[in-house]
């Protein structure tokens, strides 16, 4: 498993910009809801965020399958 590589000043994509800013977007929200003391939206932040990262496993899950197909077609 490979790490995106990190968001700097220089560099202001990676791959989870460019495939995901939803989980991105969600998973800021839900480390900045404590600190802003906005504890009633925290179960919302963490449910976006979830539904996010299950829809990147579901995809990453049909990219496999799709993979072991092509090769098994050959």
């Amino acid at each position: 498993m490979e790490l995106p590589e990190p968001i700097t000043p220089n560099n202001q994509i990676n791959w989870i910009t460019n495939f995901a800013p939803d989980v991105l977007l969600y998973a800021s929200l839900l480390e900045s809801a404590p600190f802003v003391k906005n504890d009633d939206r925290l179960s919302m932040w963490l449910s976006m965020y979830e539904r996010g990262i299950t829809s990147l496993n579901v995809q990453d899950d049909m990219r496999k399958t799709d993979r072991t197909d092509n090769r098994n077609s050959d």
